[in-house]
């Protein structure tokens, strides 16, 4: 496979986030990761015999503009409360210059903390919005396990 030289990588424009809400219009940015711990078993002699997996952990932040959180924020009105708003996906996908998508899906997220900020000569007030993903990252169709 050769190297394809003046090619366009993915960049914040290619990508487009769906939340419970819809499209997520005036966000700035998306973290998300998991883990699965692998422990060594150790038997007679100095090297590794087997190993075991530990519980499969996953979650994630999201911030975006205040205009897209007071958006989230008509959902949360109608489940009764912000933290009251039960388990949903978040999609993201992402596009390269031939229009071919990519899809992360986060499934069963549930926010559990949100921070506020403004300050003397902020140009955009962000929120800043944490999940745990309680199902698992299926990266364009493949699933962690």
């Amino acid at each position: 496979m050769g190297i394809k030289l003046n090619g366009k990588y993915y960049d914040w424009g290619d990508i487009s986030i769906h939340l419970l809400h819809g499209i997520m219009l005036d966000g700035s940015e998306i973290n998300y990761g998991d883990e699965m711990p692998v422990s060594r078993s150790q038997g007679a002699g100095r090297g590794t015999r087997g190993y075991g997996q530990g519980q499969y952990t996953s979650a994630g932040d999201v911030s975006m503009r205040r205009v897209e959180y007071n958006r989230l924020l008509e959902k949360a009105r109608e489940a009764g409360g912000f933290y009251l708003i039960k388990p949903f996906p978040i999609t993201i996908s992402y596009r390269d210059e031939e229009g071919n998508i990519k899809t992360d899906e986060l499934t069963f997220c549930k926010f559990k903390k949100r921070d506020f900020k403004a300050a003397e000569k902020d140009e955009n007030i962000d929120v800043k919005v944490e999940f745990e993903i309680l199902g698992q990252i299926i990266n364009d169709g493949v699933p962690a396990f």
